[in-house]
């Protein structure tokens, strides 16, 4: 049987002694990185706000108050105020503003005050003209049919044949007429003053 003389025992008792002092050493030192660690505070991301949108002018399958979609539009085209005038498109002669921006009739007005206003006037803006004004008429337009009616939000919106007068914000191009027959109730209108319903 074997049987440790001193100095073997003493050599295990040294190394058992340095092994536990070295995993006392590391775990102090493990210890005082996790209490800097818990102590340390980082400076939270800076945030970025989203970009703002422009709401899309829809409500249904068909858009808002009938037209196909698109952004919004408040602002009537520059330029093109208290003028009409005919022009050819793929529905044949329609009424366009100075501008040759196709322009529609709202069949819920009924050759009446206008209806479209408020959140529907963002798709579909009205043609106006500053109080006072006169509206004048290109070649071929009836000028006993041009008159103004009051529009709430805009002041005097054009009318012709009784019909208030409207761009579409789906327009993009003069001859676009990408309104006509929206949700039933948007029309070109034609030299008479009628809508032009080719359904």
């Amino acid at each position: 049987m074997y049987v440790p003389t001193r100095s073997a025992r003493t050599r295990t008792a040294s190394r058992v002694f340095a092994l536990a002092a070295v995993a006392a050493i590391t775990l102090a030192a493990c210890g005082d990185d996790d209490d800097s660690a818990s102590s340390a505070t980082t400076a939270p991301a800076a945030t970025v706000a989203p970009a703002p949108t422009e709401a899309p002018a829809t409500t249904n399958d068909r858009g808002l108050y009938g037209s196909s979609g698109g952004t919004a539009t408040t602002a009537a085209p520059a330029g093109a105020e208290g003028v009409v005038k005919i022009a050819d498109s793929s529905l044949g002669k329609v009424l366009v503003a100075a501008n040759g921006m196709t322009l529609y009739l709202f069949m819920p007005d009924a050759q009446g005050d206008p209806t479209c206003t408020a959140a529907c006037a963002g798709a579909w803006p009205p043609l106006t003209v500053a109080d006072g004004a006169a509206v004048s008429g290109g070649d071929g337009v009836d000028a006993a049919l041009l008159a103004t009616a009051a529009n709430p939000d805009a002041g005097p919106q054009v009318t012709y044949n009784g019909w208030p007068m409207y761009y579409f914000s789906g327009d993009s191009a003069p001859g676009d007429v990408n309104g006509e027959g929206s949700g039933g109730v948007w029309y070109a209108v034609d030299p008479t003053g009628n809508p032009i319903d080719n359904d």
